[in-house]
C-alpha cells in the first residue's frame, strides 16, 4: 500500500513540474512574440514615412518647384505641379501627430483639419540649406519617439550641370 502512495505522488509531482513548465514556456513564448510584434510595428513607422516622403520627391523632381514653409510647430514641403493647365501645390507636413498630405490652390494654406492622414508621425524637420545643390536632408520623429534621417539627392533643383 505505502508504495502505491509513493507511485501516486511521484505521478502527480512529475505532473506538476511537467505541468509548470508547460507554462512558463508558454509565457516565455508569448513574451518573445510580443517583443517582436511591437518591433516589427517600430520599424513599420519608421520606414514607411520615410519612404512615403521619398516617393514622392521622387515622383515631383523634375515636374515642378519644391519649396520648404512653416506649418504650425514644424515644417512642410510644398510641391508645385502644373495638371492639365492649372497649377496645385501638395503640402506635406506633421499636424496633431500625423504625417499629412493636402493638395490646394498655389497660395492658399492648408488646413490641418482637411489633409489626407498619412500615418502617426510625431514630427518632421527639414535643412534646406542644400537645394541649391540639389540635396535635401528630412528627419523623422516616430511617435514613440526614435528618429531617422533622410538624405535625398534630386537632379532638378541642382544648380548647374
Amino acid at each position: 500500500m505505502r508504495q502505491r502512495n509513493y507511485d501516486l505522488v511521484f505521478t502527480l509531482l512529475l505532473f506538476a513540474i511537467y505541468t509548470t513548465a508547460a507554462l512558463t514556456l508558454a509565457a516565455i513564448g508569448a513574451r518573445v512574440y510580443q517583443n517582436a510584434t511591437d518591433t516589427l510595428a517600430q520599424n513599420y513607422d519608421q520606414r514607411t514615412s520615410v519612404l512615403y516622403v521619398a516617393q514622392k520627391l521622387r515622383q515631383f523632381d523634375g515636374s515642378g518647384q519644391l519649396r520648404v514653409e512653416r506649418f504650425g510647430d514644424g515644417d512642410a514641403l510644398v510641391l508645385t505641379q502644373d495638371f492639365e493647365g492649372s497649377s496645385y501645390e501638395t503640402w506635406i507636413y506633421v499636424a496633431d501627430g500625423r504625417l499629412c498630405e493636402d493638395l490646394v490652390a498655389p497660395g492658399t494654406s492648408p488646413s490641418s483639419h482637411f489633409g489626407q492622414e498619412i500615418m502617426p508621425l510625431a514630427a518632421m524637420s527639414i535643412d534646406s540649406s542644400g537645394l541649391s545643390r540639389g540635396l535635401i536632408v528630412i528627419s523623422f520623429t516616430t511617435t514613440d519617439g526614435r528618429q531617422t534621417e533622410l538624405s535625398l539627392y534630386l537632379k532638378s533643383l541642382a544648380a548647374g550641370p
